[in-house]
């Protein structure tokens, strides 16, 4: 890891007041962050640990990452094999609920402390979900 990284917030204003230029009154959400000058795999890696304190990630791969390059090898080796807890590879377009709730169950048996996403998209926005409906009562309501 010699690479030097950048790791700012995302945005200027102060964490919990906008989200992407949308004000959020009464709700205190941390603000993102973004990173670069380090591969992914190493900032990830760095960050699961030291920022976030987790030990247990769960990896949701797009299946064409996972199909047609190296990246979840790289990703998985960097955070340690034995660490990691489970992997998805792909997600159904439109994100449906059934997959999510289904992810969100995964992740609750095998102990995850932590969702990382390696591709973007439909992919993120469903990890999103993931970690909402495992985090909370949603994912025991038979109303989903």
């Amino acid at each position: 890891m010699d690479s030097k990284e950048t790791y700012k917030p995302a945005f200027d204003e102060p964490p919990g007041t906008n989200l992407a230029g949308i004000p959020i009154q009464g709700l205190q959400l941390p603000s993102p962050y973004v990173s670069y000058g380090r591969p992914y795999y190493e900032s990830c890696a760095k960050h699961i640990k030291d920022t976030f304190h987790a030990s247990k990630p769960y990896i949701i791969v797009s299946r064409s990452l996972a199909q047609n390059t190296d990246k979840l090898e790289k990703l998985i080796e960097a955070i340690g094999k034995d660490n990691v807890v489970g992997v998805k590879k792909g997600m159904t377009p439109h994100t449906p609920w059934s997959e999510i709730l289904s992810i969100a169950a995964d992740c609750r048996k095998a102990g995850a402390d932590c969702v990382v996403t390696l591709g973007a998209g439909s992919l993120t926005d469903g990890a999103k979900l993931v970690v909402l409906v495992k985090t909370s009562s949603l994912s025991e309501s038979r109303d989903c």
